[in-house]
């Protein structure tokens, strides 16, 4: 099973995550929980809308994803 490093940052009222080995992906929201969730949708979204090829290939078989924080204020807005 691969793993998908997903950061999470803080800026001013909002959160947002990105993943350093599935690029092109990102989720946000006013809360962890809720950017957890945008980010998980947009996986799900990614893979629905592009043709297999083009979908980073850690995504194209069971994964997990391992969730890390960003130290408060690395995130600009």
């Amino acid at each position: 099973m691969e793993t998908v490093k997903v950061i999470i940052g803080k800026g001013k009222g909002l959160y947002g995550a990105y993943s350093e080995n599935a690029p092109g992906i990102w989720g946000e929201g006013s809360s962890v929980a809720e950017v957890k969730r945008s980010f998980k949708e947009a996986i799900e979204l990614y893979i629905e809308y592009n043709e297999p090829g083009k979908v980073p290939a850690i995504l194209s078989g069971e994964y997990d994803l391992k969730w890390e924080f960003e130290e408060e204020g690395t995130i600009s807005g």
